[in-house]
């Protein structure tokens, strides 16, 4: 049902599902309160593209797929991708010889950036998040002439209360979902009905 308004609302607008770029997951969840592996496709979706029909390709939940900028998979542990892109960034601002100024500026409009893109739609535990921020963290602070095991409470904390301004993720993870629970409360739209069914669900 849900494929077949998203196909038809894409229609209505002259657009077509790519077949390359849709795939399905198959989500059960055992007692242990894991998702189970599918050893075998109990079934196929189908995209009827111009009376053409092409079966969608089925993924594990296991396997994340990139959407708009997002990597992700149906048990959300996608975090190897943004540990990848914290070490890519450390071992790039390790190498070079940066002032504290634009170390500073580098943290807050270059790497956090990309750490807080995907917050509002994903639900990263804390300690994953620390794991994530580790080596971004240990490779600037020395970069801004700072010592690097300094206390995190300081590095989040804002510059009102004499900390380094740094945005704690984790904070603004819960930020994110709260805000979005508010906007979408009251609104006609597809979100708040996603909003809804998993208020049920829990």
């Amino acid at each position: 049902m849900e494929l077949s308004t998203w196909e038809g609302l894409l229609s209505a607008t002259g657009a077509v599902l790519a077949r390359e770029k849709s795939y399905w997951y198959l989500v059960e969840v055992g007692p242990d309160g894991k998702h189970i592996s599918q050893a075998k496709q109990l079934g196929s979706l189908f995209l009827c593209n111009n009376d053409q029909s092409a079966t969608i390709e089925h993924l594990e939940v296991t396997e994340a797929r990139k959407t708009l900028g997002i990597w992700s998979r149906p048990d959300g542990l996608m975090i190897d991708a943004l540990k990848s892109k914290a070490l890519k960034w450390a071992d790039a601002v390790g190498t070079k010889r940066i002032n504290p100024t634009e170390a500073w500026y580098s943290i807050n409009h270059t790497i956090m950036k990309t750490i807080e893109y995907p917050l509002a739609a994903t639900s990263i535990s804390k300690k994953d998040m620390q794991d994530i921020m580790r080596p971004i963290l240990q490779a600037a602070l020395p970069k801004t002439r700072t010592q690097k095991h300094f206390p995190r409470k300081l590095v989040y904390g804002t510059l009102m209360s004499e900390g380094f301004g740094v945005c704690d993720p984790s904070a603004s993870q819960v930020i994110e979902h709260v805000h979005s629970l508010i906007r979408q409360s009251f609104q006609d739209s597809p979100s708040h009905v996603l909003h809804v069914q998993n208020m049920e669900l829990v």
